[in-house]
């Protein structure tokens, strides 16, 4: 491609003399925020940002370092109607790197028994859970405890594994990749939404595309509040806040007073303009005769409320709640309030 120099300003000029390696070390300090006033200042600056968002935003880049063929891994994630979430997809909005490596895998019962098979297939070695390939009793176990009650404390969540590979490292170091698996009753994007204690954890990669619900608060003003679950004992547990901090973010604990202009009450839904949905651009392979989905749409357009619940005590103050729609207004009535102002929150 040619350009026309003279047409270009000062700081286009500068970019595009920018060798490939230095052109990702300046957008890698900016905050995704910038990058989005970046790619629309012109068209040039917008084909620097498209390559670099597709370079740093590939799910090639996470799974390679997991799998010999990430691209299975996704095809496998879209069969079993399964999510990524963790630190992993933190790290894969935020463009970082940490040194753990842990990935989070929710998934529903039709898939436990297939991805299960797969990891130990790839090298991975079953270390907790009771992963028992060759009982024919283990491969109907999901199906049984779905249908029966669960107390509040098990939260849909059937079973948990977890498998582990050891390898060597680029600089020969060893490796541990610890992949935990979570079998629960319900859609995964569901359970992310009104299960999650912590709306700067409520993002999530499918097969096709990577989400993050609260994106603004979450990686440009690095704050997660908590989704108040009903339970006046509940504290944000010290080893989350400290994760959170590791990772740049303030956790909001308590009460607070006018809401974030970010955080608006209301009805929302996955996928809508407020989400950010980072589409994969490279197509999945084909495989003839299997199913795309146990459960249909990787990414489904679930609405959700955002609520402000007013303090039992302290009139003036608010907590936070991701809700399913009408639910938790039914059964709080008068109990909500609104937080339309756009001044900022004051932590109590």
């Amino acid at each position: 491609m040619r350009y026309s120099y003279h047409t270009l300003s000062v700081f286009e000029y500068f970019v595009l003399h920018l060798s490939p390696s230095a052109l990702q070390h300046l957008l890698d300090w900016m905050d995704p925020n910038s990058l989005v006033l970046l790619s629309r200042t012109c068209k040039t600056l917008h084909g620097a940002y498209t390559d670099y968002a597709r370079t740093v935003w590939n799910p090639a880049r996470i799974y390679g370092r997991w799998f010999a063929r990430p691209w299975f891994f996704r095809r496998m994630l879209r069969r079993c109607g399964g999510i990524v979430s963790g630190s992993i997809v933190f790290n894969f909005f935020d463009r970082g790197r940490r040194k753990r490596n842990v990935m989070h895998i929710f998934l529903r019962s039709a898939g436990a028994d297939e991805l299960c098979g797969w990891f130990s297939e790839q090298g991975y070695a079953s270390i907790c859970g009771g992963y028992k390939p060759n009982d024919p009793l283990w491969h109907g176990v999901h199906c049984v405890k779905a249908v029966m009650p669960q107390s509040e404390e098990e939260r849909g969540v059937l079973a948990t594994y977890l498998f582990e590979k050891v390898v060597i490292g680029e600089s020969g170091i060893l490796e541990a990749f610890v992949a935990k698996l979570v079998v629960i009753d319900v859609d995964p994007v569901q359970y992310v939404l009104f299960d999650f204690d912590y709306t700067g954890e409520m993002n999530f990669l499918t097969a096709d595309g990577a989400v993050s619900i609260f994106p603004y608060d979450t990686f440009v003003d690095r704050i997660s509040y908590i989704s108040w679950n009903g339970d006046e004992k509940f504290q944000a547990t010290q080893a989350s806040t400290r994760k959170h901090l590791r990772r740049g973010v303030t956790t909001i604990r308590g009460g607070v007073t006018r809401m974030r202009s970010s955080f608006k009450t209301g009805q929302q839904q996955v996928l809508d303009e407020k989400c950010w949905f980072i589409p994969f651009q490279d197509k999945l392979f084909e495989f003839p005769g299997w199913p795309d989905s146990y459960y249909g749409e990787c990414t489904p357009p679930i609405p959700f409320e955002v609520l402000y619940l007013s303090d039992v005590k302290h009139a003036d103050l608010f907590r936070l709640k991701i809700a399913e729609p009408y639910i938790w207004r039914a059964l709080l009535g008068d109990g909500l309030k609104g937080g339309e102002e756009d001044d900022d929150v004051e932590i109590q």
